[in-house]
């Protein structure tokens, strides 16, 4: 079910240095690659694409990616799930075969919302050259899981970008005025996106991605005590194989969400909670959800401690094969309904 990054992600690479005619003495060319390098690390900026403002691919017009390209990067008839290396935080895109786009979280932007976390600048850095590559010009939903910069800090960015239409913004409901959620909101009602909230008294709540998929907001709770217990719980089925997105959800949302549902949480693959917090991957919650396949998206710079031994432990324990942004960077997920295939790739 999985295997190596084929070299069908090479063409959203950065050129190599063989690539790049070689014009500067070695002594200068060397100090600009150190303080770049220096840069980027204070910064812990993963840059994997093309800026979205960069030179067009030869016979391609800036801006504009030919329909040729559409679909080119996975194949017919498969479900794609891309959680991106946004270092700290979450950013995952998710198209059909039909070809519904819907991106959840978006990764850090250019100012967090809190002074442990580093900024990414996500959604111009990685999110947007990459919708720009695979051809993406509507997003059919977006959904921020819940109010934490490292998961929506970037997301005006995206919604807000002039080539990129939004049908549907889902938001956790939950009251947060930071510089971030203010500028998500604002570009929504600029924009005149529509946007929703989940209610605890109306779920599930069935999302719109066609007759192939089914997708449902299971959990979500505007009132939670705490941001991170909000978080917007969403399972994608597409045939045989399902997946479960969590946010932030720590063991009081998954205590609620387990009681609610028990063993409808069962999925394949698993967005581990909370970046692999101890407060999170709780055994009530994993017993339910038993995944094969579990992913966690975390940066490796983070002084948070996470992933944490215990949660680890807690998914080796049930026989999940873990995946981690930190040490193999954008993790691909592809399935076409009756098995799936996992490809991490340093892009």
């Amino acid at each position: 079910m999985s295997g190596p990054a084929e070299d069908k992600f090479s063409k959203y690479r950065r050129a190599t240095s063989e690539d790049r005619p070689v014009t500067w003495p070695g002594w200068a060319a060397a100090g600009v690659l150190l303080v770049l390098a220096v840069a980027a690390w204070m910064h812990a900026i993963p840059v994997y694409f093309p800026s979205v403002a960069g030179p067009a691919p030869a016979g391609h017009t800036a801006g504009m990616p030919s329909a040729t390209r559409v679909g080119t990067w996975k194949r017919p008839g498969e479900l794609a799930v891309v959680y991106f290396d946004v270092g700290q935080g979450d950013g995952i895109f998710i198209q059909t075969p039909n070809g519904k786009n819907v991106l959840i979280d978006s990764g850090e932007g250019k100012t967090p919302d809190s002074r442990y976390l580093k900024m990414i600048d996500a959604g111009s850095r990685i999110i947007l050259p990459f919708l720009q590559q695979i051809g993406v010009r509507h997003l059919d939903i977006v959904m921020a899981s819940h109010p934490h910069s490292d998961h929506m800090g970037s997301m005006y960015e995206v919604i807000g970008d002039r080539h990129i239409t939004v049908g549907q913004l889902w938001i956790s409901g939950f009251i947060y005025s930071t510089v971030s959620n203010k500028k998500l909101l604002k570009t929504a009602e600029r924009r005149k996106i529509p946007v929703f909230a989940p209610q605890p008294g109306q779920l599930p709540h069935k999302l719109d991605l066609g007759p192939e998929i089914s997708a449902y907001v299971l959990c979500g709770d505007p009132n939670a005590e705490d941001a991170n217990n909000s978080s917007i719980v969403l399972k994608l089925i597409y045939g045989r194989v399902s997946f479960l997105f969590t946010g932030d959800a720590e063991k009081d949302a998954e205590k609620t969400c387990a009681l609610r549902w028990g063993q409808t949480l069962k999925s394949d693959i698993l967005k581990v909670g909370h970046h692999g917090s101890k407060t999170s991957s709780t055994p009530v919650f994993l017993n339910q959800v038993r995944p094969e396949a579990a992913v966690i998206s975390v940066g490796s710079y983070n002084t948070f401690g996470h992933p944490h031994a215990a949660p680890l432990e807690r998914l080796e324990k049930i026989g999940a094969k873990i995946y981690r942004t930190d040490e193999q960077g954008t993790i691909f997920v592809f399935s076409d309904g009756k098995s799936y295939r996992v490809e991490p790739s340093r892009l």
